[in-house]
C-alpha cells in the first residue's frame, strides 16, 4: 500500500508505534538507571525512553554529549511515533541501516530534506537552530507574535525559534542568544521533545457563548470612502442558550458617546428599515440614536458608511437589567430606557474600527536627466520642439503590486498648492507616444498647452510625461493623484485632499532655461541604425540640449567632430568612406577618405575619424561586418564652435558604445521564376530559390514596380510571394526591402540576415 504520512498524535497510531519501537528496546532503563542524568533532566529523559530511546551505555544517557543527526531522526520519530517501516526511501546515501526508516520517515513527513538530494548529513553534529526547524514541523507549534530578543537567529530560523519559545520548549542559552549554532545536547534535546509534546497537547479553554455578538463582514476594517459594511448581531440568552427574538437593541460609535455637542465622525448607520443616522450621545443631553430589532433566530443586521473618518460601532440593549429567566429565554429589563449607552450597567458588544479612506496607493515621481531643461522653441528651417523634462511616474496598490493600467491624474503642483507668487508663467505638460508628442489624452495637437489631464498607466503601473515651459526661469514639477470619487466628491480630475497623491517634497522641480547644448555626456547620443538595404549599420552622433532632445540652436551649428573605432571582435570591420563623406565629415586624419571606398579595421585594429561639421546637428559613419559577426568599440567627441550661442560656444559632449555587435548580412544567391498557380489571368506567384534555408519573409517586403506582395510562404529554401492578378506578367523584377513591412527580415538558417536585392525572373 502507498505511504501515507501519520496525524503524528492521533492516539491508536502513536499506541501501535509506540508498542513497536518499546519492543524493538527491550530492557530499556529510566532515567534512575543512568549515573549522568541529575533532576533537571530526569523526567524528561524518562519521557523519551519511554518511546524506545536507548541511553550511549546501560549506565549512561549522554546527557552532556553532542548528539548527531542520525541519531536525533530516531529520537524525532520515536517522539513523533511516525510510521518508519514503509515511508518512501529518501535517496540518502549516508544513513545507516538501523537508521534509515527514521530518516524516511521525516522526509516524507517535510520535517527535514537533508543536507544535499543525496546526503542527510547523518555523522554531522546537529544544531540548536537545526533541531529547533524539526521541533517546530513535527510537532506543529505555532510562532509567537512577539519579536525575539536573542540577537544569532537568522532569518531562515526566526520562526522555528519562536514558536519554541512562544510554546515554553526554550528560552535559549541567554537572555540575548538561543545558541543557534551550538550543537545540540542529549539531554537539552529530550527536554525539548517532551515539552513540545506536552505543548501540542494544549487544548484550549472553552468560553462560554457571549449573550450579544456582533460580527462584520469579509471586507476588513479598511474601505474606501462611500463603501459600506455589513454587520450582523446575535442575540442569545447564554444560560439557556436560546435565540431571542423581538428584542430592540441600540447602535452608536464609540468615538461618539460623550461629545460635547453632536457627533465627532460622521459615519453613517443604516437599519434593516433603510432608516440612515449619524448616531452620538452628547454630554449636553443630545442625542441620536438608530434602532434594529432581533428576528426569530436572534439576528438583526445594520450598515456602516462613510468618508475620511474611522469609527467603532457598538450595540448595546438599553436599560439597565440583573437577571435572566432561564426558562423563556428573555432577560429582565427593568423601564430605565434612555437611548444612552452606559457600559457599566448594559449589555454591549463592540466591534473592530472600521476607517473609511483613499486606497492608499504608492505614487513615485522621478524627474529623469538634471533638474533643468531647454524652454520649448520655434526652430528656424520650421516647426515647433517641446524640450522639456521627462518625468517617470510609478504606481503601486496597497499589496505593493503595480496599478496596471490604472488611471492617474497628473497636474502642475504650483498650480494646485493653493498658494500664491509661486504659479509658473508657462508650464505645460504633454506625452511623446511613437515618436509623435501628444497631449496626455494621447490627442494630438499642433501646440500643448495643457497644465492637467489623464494619462493611463502600462502593465508596470508606469506612465511617462514631459513638464515644458516657454518662459525661461519657469520652475515647475508634476503632481500627480488618484481621483477618489464619492457621493460627496463627483468632480472628476479635481485633486481634494485625502485623495492618494504623490509626495512633492520628494519629487524633483525643473528649471527652464536658454537653449543650449548640454556639457560632455550628457550632451551627445551615439546610437546604431541598422540598414539593411546595403547591409551596413550606421553609428550616428546627435548633439542634445538640456532636455535630452536634438540641439537645435537660432545660429549654424558648427563643430569639430572624433569617431575612434576599436575592432574588439573576431573578424575585420569595413567602414564606407561614402557614408561618412556625405555627412560633411572632412580633414580625415590618419586615413585619406577620398582615395578610397572602404577602410578595413582588422581584428584588434583601429581606426580615427575626425572633421568638422556645418549647419547640421549629427554626423556618422556607417560599419559593416562582410566576414562575420564581431564587435566594436566606438568612441565620439565634439567640440562646439565660437558663434553658436546661448552659452554653447566651446563646449565638449562625448559618448561611447563598447563591444557592440555588428550583424553579418550578406547579398543571398537567389533564383526568381514567375509561375501561374491558379490557372487564371496568367502569372500571379514569383517563387525565389535561395542557396541557404531562409525564415521571416514578409509580404509587405517584397514588391514588383510600386506594387506589394498579397501573402508570402516560406518552405525551406523557397519563398513563394504571390501578388494580385496581372501585376507579374512574364517577365519583370522582383525587389526585397528589408524594412518594407518593418517587422521582421530575412535571415538564412546560420542567423545571418539578407540585405536587399532586385531580382529578374
Amino acid at each position: 500500500m502507498a505511504y501515507q504520512p501519520k496525524s503524528y498524535r492521533k492516539f491508536l497510531v502513536g499506541a501501535v508505534s509506540t508498542a513497536v519501537v518499546a519492543s524493538s528496546f527491550a530492557g530499556v532503563a529510566g532515567a534512575a538507571s543512568y549515573s549522568d542524568v541529575n533532576s533537571k533532566y530526569q523526567e524528561a529523559v524518562d519521557f523519551v525512553v519511554s518511546k524506545g530511546i536507548k541511553g550511549t551505555s546501560a549506565t549512561t544517557f549522554g546527557t552532556y554529549e553532542n548528539i548527531k543527526r542520525v541519531d536525533a531522526a530516531v529520537f524525532v520519530a520515536a517522539v513523533l511515533g511516525l510510521n518508519t517501516t514503509s515511508a518512501p526511501d529518501a535517496g540518502f546515501t549516508d544513513v545507516p541501516q538501523r537508521a534509515k526508516g527514521a530518516v524516511n520517515a521525516l522526509k516524507a513527513a517535510g520535517i527535514t530534506s537533508g543536507k544535499t538530494a543525496t546526503t542527510f548529513g547523518a555523522q554531522d553534529f546537529i544544531t540548536r537552530g537545526e533541531l529547533a526547524v524539526w521541533i517546530q514541523k513535527g510537532f506543529k507549534l505555532e510562532a509567537g507574535t512577539q519579536s525575539l530578543a536573542f540577537n544569532d537567529v537568522a532569518s531562515k530560523y526566526q520562526e522555528a525559534v519562536s514558536a519554541l519559545v512562544s510554546n515554553g520548549v526554550t528560552s535559549g542559552t541567554s537572555a540575548t542568544t538561543f545558541g543557534t549554532y551550538d550543537n545540540a545536547k542529549r539531554g537539552d534535546f529530550a527536554i525539548f521533545l517532551q515539552r513540545a509534546e506536552a505543548a501540542s497537547k494544549k487544548v484550549p479553554p472553552i468560553e462560554k457563548p457571549s449573550a450579544l455578538t456582533i460580527t462584520g463582514d469579509s471586507q476588513g476594517n479598511k474601505l474606501t470612502n462611500g463603501k459600506s459594511k455589513l454587520y450582523t448581531v446575535k442575540f442569545t440568552n447564554p444560560v439557556s442558550g436560546k435565540a431571542i427574538e423581538g428584542a430592540t437593541l441600540n447602535v452608536t460609535f464609540e468615538e461618539n458617546v460623550g461629545t460635547d455637542f453632536g457627533p465627532e465622525r460622521n459615519a453613517t448607520v443604516t437599519n434593516a428599515e433603510g432608516h440612515a443616522v449619524t448616531p452620538y450621545q452628547a454630554n449636553d443631553g443630545q442625542e441620536r440614536e438608530v434602532e434594529i430589532v432581533t428576528d426569530k433566530n436572534g439576528v438583526a443586521t445594520f450598515e456602516v458608511t462613510g468618508s475620511n473618518t474611522s469609527v467603532t460601532p457598538i450595540v448595546f440593549l438599553d436599560g439597565s437589567y440583573q437577571e435572566w429567566d432561564t426558562k423563556g429565554g428573555n432577560p429582565q429589563i427593568p423601564n430605565t430606557q434612555d437611548n444612552r449607552f452606559d457600559k457599566n450597567t448594559e449589555l454591549y458588544a463592540k466591534a473592530a474600527t472600521v476607517t473609511f479612506g483613499v486606497t492608499e496607493y504608492a505614487i513615485a515621481v522621478e524627474g529623469q536627466r538634471t533638474n533643468y531643461a531647454a524652454i520649448s522653441q520655434d526652430l528656424r528651417r520650421g516647426g515647433f520642439q517641446h524640450n522639456g523634462r521627462e518625468y517617470v511616474i510609478t504606481v503601486k496598490k496597497p499589496d505593493g503590486t503595480a496599478y496596471a493600467g490604472g488611471l492617474v491624474n497628473v497636474g502642475i503642483y504650483q498650480l494646485l498648492d493653493g498658494k500664491l507668487g509661486n504659479e509658473p508663467t508657462a508650464a505645460y505638460l504633454y506625452r511623446t507616444i511613437n515618436k509623435v508628442d501628444r497631449n496626455l489624452e494621447d490627442t494630438a495637437a499642433p501646440r500643448l498647452n495643457q497644465t492637467q489631464g489623464v494619462v493611463k498607466l502600462d502593465n508596470n503601473g508606469q506612465a511617462k510625461v514631459w513638464l515644458a515651459s516657454t518662459a525661461v526661469n519657469d520652475n515647475a514639477e508634476p503632481i500627480v493623484w488618484v481621483d477618489q470619487n464619492t457621493g460627496t466628491n463627483w468632480q472628476g480630475g479635481t485633486y481634494e485632499a485625502g485623495e492618494p497623491v504623490s509626495d512633492n517634497t520628494k519629487v524633483d522641480p525643473t528649471n527652464f532655461q536658454n537653449v543650449r547644448v548640454d556639457n560632455l555626456e550628457l550632451g551627445a547620443l551615439l546610437e546604431i541604425e541598422e540598414n539593411l538595404v546595403d547591409g551596413f549599420q550606421d553609428f550616428k552622433l546627435t548633439l542634445l540640449n538640456q532636455s535630452g532632445k536634438p540641439f537645435q540652436p537660432e545660429r549654424a551649428i558648427d563643430a569639430n567632430v572624433t569617431f575612434t573605432i576599436e575592432n574588439t571582435g573576431t573578424h575585420a570591420i569595413l567602414i564606407d568612406t561614402d557614408h561618412v563623406s556625405s555627412q560633411h565629415i572632412t580633414n580625415t586624419r590618419n586615413v585619406d577618405l577620398s582615395s578610397t571606398e572602404h577602410i578595413i579595421i582588422n581584428v584588434g585594429g583601429s581606426l580615427t575619424i575626425s572633421g568638422h561639421i556645418n549647419d547640421v546637428n549629427d554626423a556618422l559613419f556607417s560599419a559593416q561586418a562582410p566576414f562575420g559577426t564581431t564587435s566594436l568599440n566606438v568612441k565620439t567627441s565634439a567640440v562646439i564652435d565660437d558663434g553658436v550661442g546661448y552659452e554653447s560656444q566651446s563646449v565638449t559632449v562625448k559618448a561611447e558604445l563598447n563591444n557592440t555587435k555588428i550583424g553579418f548580412s550578406y547579398a543571398a544567391d537567389v533564383e526568381a521564376d514567375a509561375v501561374d498557380t491558379d490557372n487564371a489571368n496568367g502569372n500571379e506567384t514569383v517563387v525565389l530559390t535561395f542557396d541557404k534555408a531562409v525564415t521571416g519573409a514578409e509580404a509587405g517586403d517584397f514588391k514588383i514596380g510600386t506594387t506589394k506582395a498579397t501573402s508570402v510562404t516560406v518552405d525551406g529554401r523557397k519563398v513563394i510571394v504571390k501578388f494580385p492578378d496581372s501585376i507579374v506578367g512574364a517577365t519583370g523584377a522582383i525587389t526585397y526591402d528589408p524594412n518594407g513591412a518593418g517587422g521582421s527580415v530575412l535571415v538564412d538558417e546560420f542567423g545571418n540576415k539578407v540585405i536587399g536585392f532586385t531580382e529578374n525572373y
